[in-house]
């Protein structure tokens, strides 16, 4: 069954594709994640729990409700059958997730780190760039591995937005 999986299939190009839709997607989500947690983690404004709560609230939708939406804009923009198409169904997918593990890593950073870097004349982007950043690269990491693995594992939109064999990935492929 080995043998035929690898001869009978592009089982190496769907492997290849989800390589690379998930490290895609996973590199982007932490990114803007480690960004917009610090700001809630740290910042003090007005709304940020009304913010936290609608992050957490995006992730409640059942995929199967935005798909047809996602996909008509999609088509329109002529991003279906290729990576982009897949990348930013799956960044508003793992973005709310990413966003909500952060802001828990941050808020265990004593804050007293980043008063003495502004004493010593640091700004917001040096403290966290240098003081921040590298403490909280274990939640950075996690939340990376849980971001590849959602990516990684979805199914519905994969199935949708792709359906030339050329862009399928792994869990269409094996269906």
């Amino acid at each position: 069954n080995y043998v035929s999986v690898f001869m009978d299939y592009p089982f190496l190009n769907y492997l290849k594709n989800s390589f690379i839709v998930s490290a895609i997607t996973t590199i982007i989500a932490v990114l803007f994640a480690s960004f917009a947690a610090y700001a809630l983690a740290r910042l003090h404004f007005r709304g940020k729990s009304v913010i936290l709560g609608l992050t957490l609230s995006v992730t409640m939708f059942p995929q199967i409700s935005t798909l047809s939406p996602i996909y008509i804009i999609l088509m329109h923009l002529g991003l279906t059958n290729s990576y982009t198409g897949l990348v930013i169904p799956y960044v508003t997918i793992t973005l709310p997730l990413s966003i909500w593990i952060l802001v828990t890593f941050f808020r265990k950073i004593p804050q007293e780190l980043e008063e003495s870097a502004k004493m010593d004349g640091a700004t917001l982007m040096q403290t966290y760039r240098k003081i921040i950043f590298p403490l909280a690269v274990p939640g950075i990491f996690t939340t990376g591995i849980l971001a590849f693995i959602a990516a990684w594992n979805e199914y519905l939109f994969a199935l949708t937005i792709n359906t030339d064999e050329s862009h399928k990935t792994v869990p269409v492929g094996i269906s």
